[in-house]
């Protein structure tokens, strides 16, 4: 029989608790919080889309619509699912705590307790990290879209030079939202790394 080596690590180490983040983050989840909620009414709108395709098109839009709906969503099945966990993983919580976090996050409510702190602190990253291209990308799309507009004014179709307006209008409502996020983020890691 071999006996352990005095510097080995203990092979009966408990894992660590994932989901003890120092305050009740399960009371705190909403339905909406779920992969699956925000899947199935993707589906209802894309179903609603097609039926409405088939009344007023025909059924080849229909068809293709579906078709663009159905990639649609399992594209936002695989990278929702895979992005949750990832980042469930970098932040050491289960995946079903992220959401409640980054709401936490919205309303710069930061918890007590040094774990969850840490984890918050590491989503504050991620997100100003992945808000960065949108710094640049929503008025890049805007003016895009006010240029096709003006080619279809100058075209005389003042309907869809409408369309793209409204497009750019999303764009700019688009860019100032993030950018308010941003600095709340912002706001809200210097208070983490204030408190540390």
């Amino acid at each position: 029989m071999s006996t352990p080596r005095p510097d080995a690590p203990a092979a009966s180490a408990a894992p660590e608790d994932r989901s003890d983040l120092g305050f009740d983050w399960q009371a705190e989840r909403r339905w909406s919080d779920s992969v699956w909620a925000m899947l199935g009414i993707v589906a209802v709108f894309g179903i609603v889309a097609v039926v409405l395709a088939v009344l007023f098109l025909d059924v080849a839009y229909a068809v293709g619509i579906g078709a663009g709906v159905a990639f649609l969503w399992g594209a936002w099945a695989w990278g929702g699912f895979r992005l949750r966990r990832t980042w469930a993983d970098e932040m050491g919580v289960p995946p079903e705590a992220v959401p409640v976090l980054a709401r936490r996050l919205a309303k710069e409510r930061i918890p007590e307790s040094a774990r969850a702190r840490r984890a918050m602190g590491v989503l504050v990253r991620r997100s100003t990290q992945n808000a960065r291209m949108a710094k640049w990308g929503y008025p890049v799309a805007a003016t895009l879209f006010l240029v096709s507009a003006a080619l279809q004014v100058l075209d005389g179709d003042w309907g869809s030079g409408g369309y793209w307006i409204a497009l750019a209008g999303l764009q700019v409502a688009a860019w100032f939202t993030v950018r308010r996020s941003r600095r709340k983020a912002q706001r809200v890691l210097a208070r983490l790394e204030g408190s540390c």
